[in-house]
């Protein structure tokens, strides 16, 4: 209700000059409505640019950037199983840090080493899953260890 109220205001004051014009008993009055409407689409269009530019702000990066930092772990530690294979959990740890920190990844930031960290468990489950490990074989990244 209170939006249709709205409209007719917004309707109302839009017929204002018109009905001044009338008031004057011109007969052949021409309305040039180009400056209105050209303002009314600008408004609208920055209006809508400062929607757009909110939900990027707050939705689409922060989810372009944790996406990126989630596929660029799985990558690196699928990479590392395969260039190093099993029973070399340390070393292809070592690696997996060295090769996020030559992707630009801060690898003392917690989020990059949860990313790794989730990276590797999602792995030894795929792989505990394929029947390839067994439960008790699981690997788990070193804790402490940073790259030197």
């Amino acid at each position: 209700m209170k939006k249709a109220m709205a409209i007719w205001m917004v309707m109302a004051l839009l017929c204002l000059p018109v009905l001044a014009l009338a008031e004057q008993g011109e007969a052949a009055v021409a309305v040039d409505w180009t400056a209105l409407v050209v303002a009314v689409i600008g408004m609208a269009a920055a209006f809508l640019g400062a929607c757009l530019r909110q939900v990027w702000v707050k939705y689409v990066r922060p989810w372009l950037e944790q996406r990126d930092l989630s596929d660029a772990a799985k990558i690196v530690v699928n990479a590392v199983e395969a260039l190093l294979g099993r029973y070399c959990g340390a070393e292809k740890w070592e690696l997996a840090l060295q090769k996020m920190a030559e992707r630009g990844f801060n690898i003392d930031s917690d989020a990059v080493m949860d990313a790794l960290r989730a990276a590797w468990k999602e792995l030894d489950l795929q792989q505990i899953m394929a029947g390839e490990k067994q439960f008790i074989e699981l690997e788990k990244p070193p804790e402490g260890e940073k790259a030197v």
